[in-house]
């Protein structure tokens, strides 16, 4: 399991959705073409926070009752969680959102603008992680319902098919807890995994950035 002994990252949410956009492709690209409209700009995220979330559950189907894997697994597995963070983040940042502001929700309400590390040492102290396989099949399982990925679907149709993109407070709001849900469920899954967040979260800037940066070079030729 996740290392209550971790080297203390002091990465907060908010400063890894500054980077995180930063190295965001097609926002940057946006800003060069100015082609792509509000609705793109946070539904791309949107479909890949569901698309990169299958992917986390496709390789958990690879792990045993033990909660064992091979490491090639578990490297994959830290891949797909990142880049399901980075479209969380994205969708986030898109619609205005201040994902250090949506992980308190997630965690006890005292503890304002948490670390990425305090998060998930918040999530370990709640969950039982003595089971692992347990645990992370139930995390793998609530990713998808109504109270997760299901209801950040489910509003964000309803922005776009009843709001047409006008700011609803009280839809806003629930986006923003399914969303403080979802990320204790990646948390759970990780930490049962021996998977550090903030390492997720750093390793996943750092393979976002060079891509960004040769693919908007090749636009602006």
């Amino acid at each position: 399991p996740y290392n209550h002994n971790h080297t203390l990252q002091q990465l907060y949410f908010d400063q890894y959705q500054t980077d995180s956009s930063a190295a965001s492709i097609f926002v940057k690209l946006a800003l060069v073409k100015d082609k792509m409209t509000k609705e793109f700009m946070w539904g791309y995220p949107l479909i890949g926070i569901a698309g990169e979330a299958s992917e986390v559950i496709e390789l958990l189907q690879k792990i045993d009752e033990a909660g064992k894997t091979t490491p090639e697994i578990k490297e994959l597995l830290e891949n797909e969680a990142g880049d399901m963070l980075w479209n969380i983040s994205a969708y986030a940042d898109a619609r205005g959102f201040s994902l250090g502001e949506i992980a308190s929700l997630g965690v006890d309400k005292s503890l304002a603008d948490p670390t990425v590390h305090e998060f998930q040492t918040y999530v370990i102290r709640k969950s039982d992680l003595e089971d692992h396989g347990f645990q992370l099949m139930k995390a793998a399982a609530e990713l998808f319902d109504h109270t997760r990925i299901g209801a950040i679907m489910e509003e964000s149709k309803r922005i776009l098919r009843d709001d047409k993109l006008e700011t609803n407070p009280e839809r806003d709001q629930r986006i923003k807890t399914a969303i403080a849900n979802v990320l204790v469920s990646i948390t759970m899954i990780c930490s049962a995994m021996g998977i550090s967040l903030d390492e997720v979260m750093e390793n996943n800037i750092e393979k976002c950035a060079p891509l960004h940066e040769s693919t908007v070079k090749d636009d602006l030729g």
